[in-house]
């Protein structure tokens, strides 16, 4: 019974959120940062900021003990974890503004790596992008 209360009430916010309009078409938008870095928003709440540094340059690791995940060292199709996870995110970008999916944010993303923005889709049910990796 608890649980069905829960689903309603929820069915019910849900309604009221599409009526009144509070839907956010862009869930994720980008802007440069710095000359090679990049600033990810997220629900106008949370920002990510990917800075590309010089290692030479940066101050030597802190020695401290923190837990090696098995999966962040492996490879497939020579993409990393991370540059699986970027993918998914840059998938949830709005493609109507200037924030949008470019091929400007695809090179920013993986400047080490030849890959050209291929098909972006964007229904209201389902989003996807497609990035062709030459080099892999």
């Amino acid at each position: 019974l608890a649980f069905c209360s829960i689903i309603v009430v929820c069915l019910c916010m849900a309604h009221i959120q599409a009526r009144a309009g509070w839907l956010s078409t862009d869930l994720v938008t980008w802007k440069p940062f710095l000359s090679t870095g990049i600033e990810f928003t997220t629900a106008d709440s949370s920002v990510l900021r990917l800075v590309q540094t010089d290692s030479v340059t940066q101050s030597p690791p802190v020695d401290l003990e923190e837990p090696v995940y098995a999966v962040c060292s492996h490879r497939w199709h020579g993409l990393q974890m991370i540059d699986y996870a970027l993918l998914s995110l840059i998938s949830y970008m709005d493609r109507k503004d200037g924030t949008g999916l470019e091929q400007g944010l695809v090179e920013r993303l993986w400047p080490h790596r030849v890959a050209n923005l291929s098909k972006v889709g964007n229904n209201i049910h389902r989003r996807w992008v497609e990035v062709e990796f030459s080099d892999c």
